[in-house]
């Protein structure tokens, strides 16, 4: 499964169905089957960590936000979820990457997702090092040794 958001408040409009929902769905067929569940690819969309913004993944027209509403927002609820599914979410792969310095995933200021400027929608920078408070709580919650088991290119 992929994780780059749960709710809808990076959406300007409402997709056809809540996020939550489909991943609540699919740990629920994995549960009846016996089967374990990947987080094969997470990262919070919308958000750029080192400049402290956020925008809707539709069109880029940052907003200042903190770190720590960043932390409620996005972080939080993932390790929320994780642990509240630990019997069966059994790897989970964090994409800690500045989207937005990549061609693929660059998106001009204001501009709307599926344009020449922003073909891919709003990524952002999701580097958890780029602001040291998301850090210090990301190294808080990953390192436990309890939970996971840490893996590293």
């Amino acid at each position: 499964m992929s994780v780059f958001y749960r709710g809808l408040s990076q959406w300007q409009s409402a997709p056809p169905d809540n996020p939550q929902h489909l991943q609540s769905a699919l740990l629920n067929f994995a549960r009846q089957h016996g089967k374990p569940v990947m987080i094969a690819e997470s990262s919070p969309q919308g958000f750029n960590i080192g400049k402290l913004t956020s925008s809707t993944i539709q069109q880029f027209d940052p907003q200042s936000v903190s770190a720590e509403d960043i932390w409620q927002t996005w972080y939080q609820p993932f390790f929320d979820f994780i642990y509240a599914n630990r019997d069966i979410i059994r790897a989970v792969a964090y994409i800690n990457t500045h989207w937005e310095s990549q061609p693929m995933w660059h998106c001009a200021l204001y501009s709307k997702a599926g344009t020449d400027d922003c073909a891919n929608g709003y990524w952002g920078d999701a580097r958890v090092q780029a602001n040291p408070d998301i850090k210090q709580r990301w190294l808080e919650h990953s390192l436990d040794d309890n939970i996971w088991v840490q893996a590293t290119q």
